[in-house]
């Protein structure tokens, strides 16, 4: 604006010195619209990146309880694996019993008894097996599905699978 004052004061010497000022104007204008514009873009950069910060802060508070999670589901996997193995063991001894009254047909009836008592109490123990697992896949969120049922007869327990819920 001064430019234009001392254009106007110098008369017909100063005409292109005005043209000169009326562009150093327009340019000053468009430089602040520009400064402007970066300031918006600026903040706005900076709203986003908040945003993202706060985006990853809870991603990683999510993985933080999922791996809370994971360490119970190994510890229930644990326990679940300890209770099999200490099932195999009673299965493998009930099949060496089993041999062994092959080999003695002979024995007397209360024998026979004690046997069938013996193996309804294991099939009460697979039918609580059973339960418990049935229990710890629904706290833990997965459906459990078998071949068939416990008391099958068969000297090997039916394959169970566990599936994971799809998220």
């Amino acid at each position: 604006m001064n430019a234009a004052v001392e254009a106007a004061r110098a008369g017909d010497a100063g005409l292109g010195f005005s043209v000169v000022a009326e562009e150093v104007r327009n340019l000053a204008m468009r430089t602040a619209e520009a400064a402007k514009n970066t300031a918006e873009l600026i903040e706005g950069t900076v709203a986003k990146v908040n945003a993202g910060f706060k985006l990853v802060a809870g991603t990683n508070q999510a993985f933080e309880e999922v791996e809370k999670g994971s360490e119970k589901v190994g510890g229930i996997v644990s326990e679940i694996s300890e209770a099999s193995d200490e099932q195999a063991k009673g299965l493998d001894q009930i099949s060496k019993v089993v041999a062994e009254m092959d080999k003695t047909t002979q024995q007397n009836a209360v024998n026979a008894e004690e046997s069938a008592a013996a193996s309804e109490e294991m099939k009460q123990q697979a039918n609580m097996m059973k339960n418990i697992a049935d229990e710890l896949a629904k706290i833990i969120g997965i459906t459990v599905e078998t071949n068939g049922p416990l008391s099958t007869g068969k000297k090997k327990p039916p394959e169970r699978k566990f599936i994971s819920p799809e998220r």
